[in-house]
């Protein structure tokens, strides 16, 4: 999806103007993306620092299942162990997400558990990353960070270390 045609979502113009990333690559549903970008759809950001603890899974596990029932839609990341275990958790009860990735979507290993979620639109991967974009920078995390901070209606960091970019985000 090309900046500029109709589906690019009109969320990220909006909030990064210029700074928008020129291209998206996607794979799911885009009716997902839609109903987000429409505002037709409540989505929650997700984001935890890499060294986020254990002790506070239960209470984000609690506040994710929450939300999926009541119809948001969680965008994020989902790089640190906190968020990968949210992100199952919404596999397992097939709430939606879209995946923003800091890497291409060439070559991706899809895990098995998100394969029927694709098929059905509850589950989307997005990446402002070209082609040889095959692992993950300093730089395409810092799009990605911005792509999912505009295209959430509300941001929840579970835990954000002092001055580390989650923080920062």
């Amino acid at each position: 999806i090309y900046r500029g045609m109709p589906q690019f979502p009109g969320r990220l113009l909006k909030a990064l103007g210029d700074q928008s990333p020129l291209s998206l690559s996607t794979a799911g549903s885009a009716e997902l993306l839609g109903l987000v970008d429409s505002g037709q759809s409540r989505s929650v950001g997700l984001a935890a620092s890499v060294d986020a603890p254990a002790s506070i899974f239960e209470a984000t596990a609690s506040l994710v299942h929450e939300l999926a029932d009541c119809g948001a839609v969680f965008v994020g990341g989902f790089h640190s162990p906190l968020e990968r275990r949210c992100l199952d958790l919404l596999v397992a009860a097939e709430g939606p997400a879209i995946v923003c990735l800091g890497r291409t979507l060439e070559a991706l290993k899809v895990p098995v558990a998100w394969l029927a979620l694709l098929r059905k639109g509850k589950l989307m991967l997005i990446s402002a990353c070209g082609p040889s974009q095959k692992r993950a920078s300093r730089e395409s995390v810092r799009v990605r960070n911005a792509c999912v901070a505009a295209l959430s209606d509300t941001f929840v960091v579970p835990q954000a270390t002092e001055g580390g970019r989650t923080e920062a985000l």
